[in-house]
C-alpha cells in the first residue's frame, strides 16, 4: 500500500511542475488533472491517521469569506 502511495504522490509532484513550467494551456490543464486525481487517491488510499491529519488541518484552517470593504451590492 506504501508503494501505491508514493507512486501517486511522485506522480503528482511530476504533474505540478509540469503545470508549474509549461507554457501551453492544454498541458497545464492536462496537469492540473492528474494533480487532482493523484490527490484524491492518495486520500483514498491513505492510512487513517494521515486522514485525520488531513481532516483536522481543513476543519481549523482559517477562512476569508467576507467582502472587501471597498464593494457594495447594490440591489
Amino acid at each position: 500500500m506504501f508503494s501505491t502511495l508514493a507512486i501517486s504522490f511522485l506522480t503528482a509532484l511530476g504533474a505540478a511542475y509540469f503545470y508549474l513550467n509549461a507554457s501551453g494551456e492544454i498541458i497545464r490543464i492536462l496537469a492540473l488533472l492528474i494533480v487532482t486525481i493523484c490527490a484524491l487517491i492518495d486520500l483514498v488510499i491513505a492510512p487513517w491517521p494521515i486522514q485525520f491529519v488531513i481532516l483536522i488541518i481543513i476543519l481549523f484552517w482559517p477562512r476569508n469569506l467576507s467582502l472587501p470593504s471597498n464593494r457594495r451590492i447594490d440591489l
